[in-house]
């Protein structure tokens, strides 16, 4: 046996649990999310892809619930293939490869690792709680939040949207309150109440509705589930406590309140017809779906959806029925787990708690480090490798780290701080772009990478930095098209599907374009440019008309004139 091999089965043995730690670090600490990104690709999946052993898969084959996992990964990879090969697909196999090492990671922990589970539990707590004070003092909206009560539009790192925000401080404060349920001394009784007390704050501050779905059937389900006089105590004092809130703050809850419905359903109900006409466009794409790398934005009036806002509706218009028929039948094998083992009770609480949440809101499964990794496909893990919340012998650090060991571990733990803000900075830098102005007279050169159903541009920008120029939505200036949200005749909703289909081949052949005249349109947090785009040096605008699939501002439009809501 080689050195090399050694310091593998080492660390595989006695060190790989510590990569979780890392994990969350990963996603709590760093401010940008192409460099948190990056960050776990190094740190993690490459030790994943050093300490595999093909004699492994042996082991996680033979698990069912894991196997229905790579079979659903299988499906969704395959799908990939239904609109052809391209530079989208080859982000989507690295999200996969994201969340197989993570799924790897969790095998290594349920087969040396298990007992150290009370240590990751407090890492995620504490990571947790630096995250949630980064949030919030990154947002320089807590002023504004005080002064108008609205919630917050954007955020942090990979928790780039307050609904991220709102799920992973729900499952947060759920994982707090088992760990009070839990605690057998007074210090960590008080301490793990304390988180949730926070923890539970944060989750009400966020005015995220997703959140707080997942935070009252995960907190409740917990409590039925764990029957005791310390759950009767917490019961007790959390009415006792929320009467006090609601006294010394009445004024301030009910405007939140009345801001959190006065979203109303946030068009929910339009965009979910939307994706089961979607889903029901033929017989082929209700079996097998559009492909994991199809575009699911979508009208909804004049704004644009960036998805359609429910897992399962995007998952079918994704992956079709049978993607949906092994998803199922992933969920029904992992709670069955759950339902004869006490010990997995903890991950089968956050599991159900999140489909509630995915019932309004949920894209891929495939993806970068986010809240669905840690709050969906974490839970699945350790539930499908059997990883309990806490096992009889508890390890502390003194048992796990030997002095010899010990320097080893600050050399390397400062060698990934400088990672951490080495290339946290680096992307930080390119991230901005200072002195951007857009000037009406700009020529840009882009690449066109799809033509969604909202029948605009969605291109690459030459140039331009990655977060900005990248997937940037153009609207065709200087004609008229018939929105499908706009008129009502069929005749309107033919022609706009056909003048899709003309552009997609259009851009297929020749994806090079021109933008001319550009302006910004903004609305919300709604970003798009109008352009007048050039295509194989002819002018885009002109084509569409002469096809019959628009008309000039100006002019008559040679559809329906019957608009809705008249």
């Amino acid at each position: 046996m080689n050195k090399l091999t050694i310091i593998r089965d080492n660390f595989r043995e006695k060190y790989a649990w510590l990569l979780l730690p890392i994990l969350f670090a990963i996603c709590f600490i760093p401010s940008n999310r192409t460099g948190a990104t990056n960050l776990y690709r190094l740190l993690i999946v490459l030790p994943m892809i050093l300490c595999f052993r093909p004699s492994d898969l042996r082991l996680i084959w033979a698990n069912i619930t894991v196997r229905w996992f790579l079979v659903l990964c299988g499906w969704m990879t395959l799908t990939l293939a239904w609109d052809g090969l391209a530079y989208k697909d080859l982000k989507l196999f690295w999200r996969e490869l994201n969340v197989l090492a993570l799924f790897y990671l969790i095998f290594l922990v349920s087969q040396f690792h298990r007992e150290r589970m009370p240590l990751i539990i407090n890492s995620l707590l504490v990571f947790g709680f630096i995250g949630a004070m980064l949030i919030l003092y990154d947002w320089q909206g807590v002023q504004y939040i005080q002064t108008s009560w609205q919630h917050i539009e954007s955020a942090r790192g990979v928790f780039n949207h307050h609904l991220e925000v709102g799920w992973i401080m729900a499952v947060l404060s759920i994982v707090a309150l088992h760990s009070w349920l839990q605690a057998r001394t007074f210090s960590y009784s008080i301490l793990y109440l304390l988180a949730l007390l926070f923890f539970t704050g944060v989750t009400f501050f966020i005015q995220a509705r997703g959140g707080y779905m997942v935070f009252t059937v995960g907190v409740g389900l917990l409590l039925f589930l764990s029957p005791c006089k310390k759950t009767g105590l917490l019961m007790m004092g959390g009415l006792l406590g929320l009467a006090l809130v609601f006294f010394l703050f009445q004024q301030e809850i009910l405007t939140i309140w009345d801001k959190v419905l006065g979203r109303g359903t946030a068009g929910r109900l339009p965009i979910w017809q939307n994706g089961i006409e979607a889903i029901n466009g033929s017989v082929v794409t209700r079996l097998f779906g559009h492909g994991l790398s199809g575009s699911a934005e979508n009208l909804v009036s004049s704004h644009t959806a960036a998805h359609y806002h429910n897992f399962l509706l995007n998952h079918g218009f994704y992956t079709g029925l049978v993607g949906i028929v092994l998803y199922v039948g992933l969920l029904l094998s992992l709670l069955r787990k759950v339902a004869v083992q006490p010990h997995l009770w903890l991950w089968g609480v956050i599991l159900i708690a999140m489909q509630v949440g995915f019932m309004t809101d949920g894209d891929r499964l495939l993806v970068n480090p986010s809240s669905t990794m840690l709050c969906v496909l974490l839970p699945m893990a350790l539930i499908g490798f059997g990883v309990p919340a806490r096992e009889k012998k508890v390890v502390g650090w003194m048992e796990i780290m030997s002095l010899k060991h010990l320097g080893l571990f600050v050399v390397g733990g400062v060698f990934l701080v400088a990672a951490f803000l080495g290339l946290s900075q680096k992307v930080e830098e390119g991230s901005h772009f200072d002195g951007f102005v857009l000037h009406y007279g700009d020529v840009l050169s882009a690449t066109v990478v799809r033509v969604p159903e909202t029948g605009i541009l969605v291109v690459d920008i030459e140039g331009w930095p990655e977060f900005f120029g990248e997937s940037m939505p153009v609207q065709v200036a200087g004609i008229q098209r018939p929105l499908p949200g706009r008129y009502k005749c069929e005749e309107a909703k033919a022609l706009w599907k056909s003048g899709r289909k003309f552009l997609d081949k259009l851009t297929r052949k020749h994806p090079k374009v021109e933008l001319r005249s550009l302006k910004r349109e903004q609305s919300g947090n709604f970003f798009r440019l109008e352009a007048d785009v050039y295509i194989n040096e002819a002018r885009l605008a002109d084509k569409l008309v002469e096809a019959g699939f628009a008309a000039y501002q100006g002019d008559e439009a040679p559809w329906c004139k019957e608009q809705l809501g008249e």
